[in-house]
């Protein structure tokens, strides 16, 4: 998991990734870090290897260490001096498989969180291969909540009393909200009623059954 954030005190926010003998080497094709950008990356895994493949370590807190497998191809060719059989890689921090979705976010994203309510702009991301554990770390399961949902409710529970109640805004163009006048409030109401009155509820056993869908 990547996070970025713009913050007047950078010294403050580590450059938290690195890998090898160059750090671009963990980014996507055509992304480059550069030392101007403060970005931490956090390293979360669900199921490492077993220890008996000997691939992937837990060196410290910040540090993974990736051996090639001992059948490889890249074995041999390290043999011969090409290549390097063992790759550390070095993060903000390094979550193991044991972490609980709670420890994670309280490791990695409450502060960023506290700094959005704050007025500070943040930006979270996953990244990984398919079946890495990206949905599962950002939406979680319905017993065991994600950085989404747990994000969610520290932000509303941070607004507590002083929601806007009035439905007086409108979304307008891409990025922006205008807000309604009276009459303009009492337009959108008569055209959200008269569109809800054109609809019909029905079961799923009818939808299923007028749209001749069988399960």
């Amino acid at each position: 998991m990547y996070s970025a954030r713009n913050s007047p005190t950078p010294a403050s926010l580590p450059v938290g990734l690195a890998g090898g003998d160059d750090e671009n080497d963990m980014l996507p094709a055509g992304f480059q870090l550069c030392r101007s950008d403060y970005l931490e990356a956090s390293l979360y895994s669900r199921a490492f290897m077993r220890p008996a493949e000997g691939c992937v370590a837990i060196e410290d807190a910040q540090t993974v260490i990736l051996n090639v497998p001992q059948e490889s191809s890249a074995t041999k060719n390290s043999e011969k001096g090409i290549g390097h059989p063992v790759h550390r890689f070095t993060f903000s921090q390094v979550f193991g498989p044991e972490t609980t979705q709670s420890e994670f976010f309280e490791g990695s994203m409450k502060e960023m969180v506290r700094a959005y309510v704050n007025g500070v702009s943040g930006l979270v991301f996953t990244y990984g291969v398919t079946n890495a554990g990206k949905t599962f770390t950002i939406q979680g399961t319905s017993k065991d909540s994600g950085i989404l949902p747990r994000s969610l409710d520290v932000i509303f529970n941070h607004i507590r009393g002083r929601h806007y109640l009035k439905m007086d805004f409108k979304p307008y163009l891409s990025n922006d909200v205008k807000k309604l006048e009276d009459a303009q409030v009492k337009q959108e109401e008569a055209i959200k009623t008269a569109i809800l009155a054109s609809l019909k509820e029905v079961t799923l056993k009818e939808y299923l059954s007028m749209n001749q869908i069988h399960m």
